[in-house]
Order: C-alpha cells, then structure tokens, then sequence
C-alpha cells in the first residue's frame, strides 16, 4: 500500500512538494498539526483530477494518525516521510543498480561443475550381500 501511495501522490521531488504545498496551506497556524478532515480535504482537493483511490487515502490517513498525538492534532509530516521513504524503497528496488551475475555461477557453468546425481548411490547398494552368513551367533545368556 505505502508503494501505491507513493506512485499516487509522490513518485517525482514535484509531488511530493505538490503534497506538502497542500498540506502546509490547510495549516493556518504554522503548527504542523492539522485534522484529520482538513488532512484528507487537502489531498483529495489536489488530487481529485487523479480520482485516487480511497483505500490509498484511508492508508494515509491512518499512517499520520497512529504516528500523531490525536486526530485533532495530526503531524503531516508523517506522510511526506512517508512518501520519501517509499521512494527510496523504490529505487532500491529498481533493476537498474542490480550487480550482474559473475560468468562463473551462470546456470550453465554451474550444471557442468555440479552434474545431476543419476541414482548411482542407490544402484550400487542393490549389490550388498545381507545374508546371514557372515555374522555370528551370539548366545543369549
């Protein structure tokens, strides 16, 4: 949920600034607190030409709330965190910064190193002999 948020409302710099912009002209007292109506006022009047998805909204606004003191005096710079972190997650996850994979473990090279076992271990336990014959008898006492 946090990485739909974040393509939603902040996958580039402007987004997010575009969210914080929002959130700080709901804040008439500079206190970095809002409510929790005027918090989702804010996101679904700037976003409402992306018709977001609700469930993404509720995501958000329970994220700030848990973090927060109440749901009068919730700190919305829990969302923008939240945004930024999810973008770093997003390039960490990106293909782009993956190391190649050495020649020397490539699936080829490596079934030559290690060939599939064919069963020979099991075949060469058929051949054992297990008669009797060659154990002695203990006496019971």
């Amino acid at each position: 949920m946090m990485l739909r948020a974040a393509e939603l409302f902040g996958n580039t710099k402007k987004e997010k600034e575009k969210m914080q912009y929002a959130l700080e002209v709901e804040d008439y007292e500079d206190e970095g607190c809002l409510t929790l109506i005027q918090i989702k006022e804010a996101i679904q009047s700037e976003y409402e030409n992306k018709n977001p998805d609700e469930a993404i909204i509720d995501y958000l606004l329970y994220y700030c709330y848990i973090r927060s003191q109440s749901d009068d005096k919730m700190e919305y710079k829990h969302i923008i965190t939240l945004l930024t972190e999810s973008a770093h997650l997003q390039e960490r996850a990106s293909g782009d910064k993956r190391k190649p994979r050495p020649e020397s473990s490539s699936p080829e090279k490596l079934k030559k190193r290690n060939p599939p076992s064919t069963g020979a271990g099991i075949a060469n336990l058929k051949g054992i002999d297990d008669s009797d014959s060659e154990y002695s008898e203990v006496n019971e006492i």
